[in-house]
């Protein structure tokens, strides 16, 4: 069996100054990946600034409906409170906290009848006061089964 040196010996016989080159080179290797991901960067945002559909200023103080992230339902109203960055506003809910939504999560009143006639709106409607009474839902009188769910097992 041949006797292999140990790989410290090896990196010894190396004189220090190939190794502050190297050093050297990894560190001009870092800073042009850097530059070039930051051009890359820089083109993709002036790229979409240039293309992006550029949308209106909502006021603070305007109302407006809130759409739940998770069922996706138009049900909350709210009040601009500020203006984050680009499309991203702060929100005062009736109940006094603060979410921060994106332009495209929120639905501008136009008129007092656009909001009473809104479907998915009970709640909100009670919640602030807008409507004396809520519509009366018509409810289908077809009987409902239960949705079978398929298991290769049975």
């Amino acid at each position: 069996m041949a006797h292999c040196p140990h790989p410290k010996s090896s990196s010894e016989d190396q004189s220090p100054i190939s190794q502050l080159s190297l050093v050297e080179d990894w560190k001009e290797r870092l800073n042009d990946h850097d530059h070039q991901m930051a051009k890359q960067l820089e083109h993709a945002k002036n790229h979409y600034d240039k293309t992006s559909n550029q949308l209106k200023l909502i006021p603070t103080g305007s109302k407006f409906w809130i759409q739940d992230p998770t069922n996706k339902i138009w049900d909350r109203t709210a009040t601009v409170q500020d203006k984050k960055q680009d499309r991203e506003y702060v929100l005062l809910l009736p109940l006094g906290t603060t979410h921060c939504r994106s332009q495209r999560f929120i639905w501008i009143f136009k008129n007092r009848k656009e909001i009473i006639t809104t479907p998915h709106c009970e709640n909100t409607l009670k919640d602030n006061n807008l409507a004396d009474k809520s519509p009366n839902v018509r409810r289908p009188k077809r009987l409902k089964f239960a949705t079978y769910k398929y298991n290769p097992l049975n």
